[in-house]
């Protein structure tokens, strides 16, 4: 059996939970992001303070399990700073050319903490999902 999106009707691959096509689906979460920008900031925002002990607890914990990974943030959060690097939202991804929103480590190594890729989001989840 095919799957069809409902939208644009055409054959393709589709999320399981939604039956809409993935660029279907993006316009259609970002329309309701627009809706309820508000509501979201506002709910996002109680979460936050209603949670802030759990949510510094689990950070301090991750920092002490994965320092490498704590390091090397700390070092390109610093060649920024001291202007080495650029900030990543004013780069181009180096996949498929839109934003960059991140920079990827190839390598926590001492010596490579510098060795960074610019990614967008969706094409940093898909290098680590592959």
């Amino acid at each position: 059996m095919q799957k069809y999106c409902r939208k644009c009707k055409v054959v393709t691959e589709r999320n399981i939970k939604n039956k809409y096509c993935l660029a279907c689906a993006t316009l259609r979460d970002k329309k309701y992001y627009n809706k309820n920008i508000k509501y979201i900031k506002e709910r996002a925002s109680s979460h936050y303070k209603n949670n802030i002990e759990k949510i510094r607890a689990r950070k301090v914990s991750y920092e002490k399990n994965n320092p490498e990974k704590k390091f090397a943030r700390d070092q390109v959060a610093y060649a920024i700073k001291k202007g080495i690097l650029r900030r990543a939202s004013e780069l181009q991804c180096n996949r498929c050319d839109t934003m960059a929103f991140d920079y990827h480590h190839h390598s926590y190594d001492k010596e490579d903490v510098l060795d960074v890729e610019a990614l967008c989001r969706r094409c940093h989840i898909n290098h680590h999902v592959n």
